[in-house]
């Protein structure tokens, strides 16, 4: 829409974001970075499926996922400087379909957010050689995606000071 000229002569573009922390009737208003970048990963663990009551004949990806979850925190916690913020969040796991059968594949997707942008190019890079990694060392493989999505938002002063001003003159100083 952009490259269209629909933003032609527009100066300012202001966006409201419900945010359930903040109490019923405050609005918060912020200058600066607000909302960490949003990225999607998909992570699909192949191993070899079989019965549960002889495992030693498997390749069993549900054990495999749970250690690629455990190390995936170590990512953030030993490659990025504590001074920087990022986070990795495996959101969803998915394997198996009854008690006695190990599955012979897990799905498992989650998101990284980020302020940074070189965390932003890193991080993926990072996790990729933890599922290799571990999907390796327990004979399976392993096939990846990750999709940047959205920029972090950074809230421009002038804009923030606009709306600020805005909302103590509608509502009050006290919203």
């Amino acid at each position: 829409m952009i490259n269209a000229g629909v933003l032609e002569g527009v100066e300012m573009v202001i966006g409201a974001h419900l945010w359930l922390s903040l109490p019923v009737g405050q609005v918060g208003v912020k200058e600066g970075a607000l909302m960490a970048s949003l990225n999607t990963f998909r992570i699909t663990i192949e191993g070899t499926g079989g019965h549960a009551a002889i495992p030693q004949q498997t390749v069993d990806p549900i054990v495999i996922a749970a250690q690629v979850v455990t190390n995936l925190q170590h990512v953030v916690a030993r490659n990025v400087d504590p001074l920087r913020s990022a986070v990795i969040s495996v959101t969803q796991i998915t394997g198996g379909t009854t008690t006695n059968v190990i599955p012979s594949s897990v799905e498992m997707a989650g998101t990284v957010r980020t302020f940074d942008p070189a965390l932003r190019t890193k991080i993926p890079t990072l996790m990729e050689r933890v599922v290799a990694g571990v999907t390796a060392a327990h004979g399976a493989n392993y096939r990846w995606t990750f999709e940047p999505g959205y920029a972090a938002v950074t809230n421009d002063a002038a804009a923030s000071d606009l709306v600020r001003r805005a909302v103590i003159r509608a509502l009050g100083a006290e919203t």
